[in-house]
């Protein structure tokens, strides 16, 4: 009973914690179990061995962590540099960021970790670049301001976490303002 009533994504989150703690060489069926309280039945109700965790375990954090918080930024209302807020406000807000640095070292050394580092980035990238573009900045200046707004939403949680919740969000509308100052919100004429 206790196999069903544990969820595929309860053993997902528990390993995305476990990896985020100790690399991926934490992330064994044994002490996930113990983490979570049950047998290792469980487990094999959801997956069929380790090697299959782990490949669930890159497609959930791409799921959870590029997917859907694009699509909620998608789906903000406003204009482009209404979305641009909502997705800086999002990652922060949800502590987004708090499993990249156990992302990337895992994909130094996985070849299948490092796709999916890849796409992530690229995906990103786009979208906010796409943003800025939409703000009517040229390509070299969006892409520029994308990469900036990327680097701080990956190293903010690792290097200011200590800052309290309200001088975060300061600093996030501060940094915003600067990053979209200049901004028309019309896409620019296409060059002929």
């Amino acid at each position: 009973m206790e196999s069903k009533s544990l969820s595929r994504t309860s053993w997902l989150d528990a390993a995305l914690r476990a990896l985020d703690e100790g690399g991926v060489d934490a992330v064994k069926v044994l002490p996930l179990a113990e983490r979570l309280g049950v047998t290792r039945g469980s487990f094999y109700w959801h997956f069929k061995n380790r090697e299959d965790l782990l490949e669930a375990l890159i497609e959930f954090w791409e799921r959870r962590h590029t997917e859907a918080v694009l699509a909620r930024a998608t789906d903000a209302e406003g204009d482009a540099r209404a979305r641009l807020l909502a997705l800086m406000e999002a990652v922060l807000q949800r502590r987004e960021g708090r499993f990249e640095s156990a992302i990337r070292s895992w994909a130094r050394h996985d070849r299948k970790a490092a796709a999916a580092v890849r796409r992530a980035d690229r995906d990103r990238l786009a979208f906010v670049t796409g943003l800025f573009r939409e703000m009517g900045f040229s390509e070299d200046d969006s892409e520029a301001r994308a990469r900036v707004v990327y680097l701080y939403l990956l190293g903010d949680h690792a290097m200011f976490a200590k800052e309290s919740a309200t001088r975060r969000k300061e600093l996030l509308v501060a940094r915003h303002r600067v990053l979209t100052e200049g901004a028309s919100c019309e896409a620019p004429a296409e060059a002929s």
